[in-house]
């Protein structure tokens, strides 16, 4: 119908592993679990995260390589935008 759409918690996370490889493709069929039990498990995992995994003190930017992947914006205008 081309609207966007914006998807959150449990239902943003299936979407994306549908792009995935296997195995993390398989998550998306944990769709058919109802939305609410899939967010409680979704927020669960959200609040430990750290917790079990840790976390970095600061947020890497990439090589410049790595950054080339990515797509900005035009509009952004942000101290990190780019001049392309």
């Amino acid at each position: 119908d081309g609207r966007e759409r914006v998807f959150i918690r449990s239902e943003a996370a299936l979407r994306l592993a549908r792009y995935l490889k296997y195995p993390w493709r398989l998550l998306a069929l944990t769709r058919i679990v109802p939305r609410s039990l899939r967010d409680r498990f979704y927020d669960y995992v959200a609040r430990r995260r750290h917790q079990w995994f840790g976390s970095a003190p600061t947020c890497a930017l990439g090589t410049p390589q790595d950054q080339a992947r990515f797509l900005l914006d035009p509009q952004f205008s942000g101290p990190s935008a780019r001049n392309t």
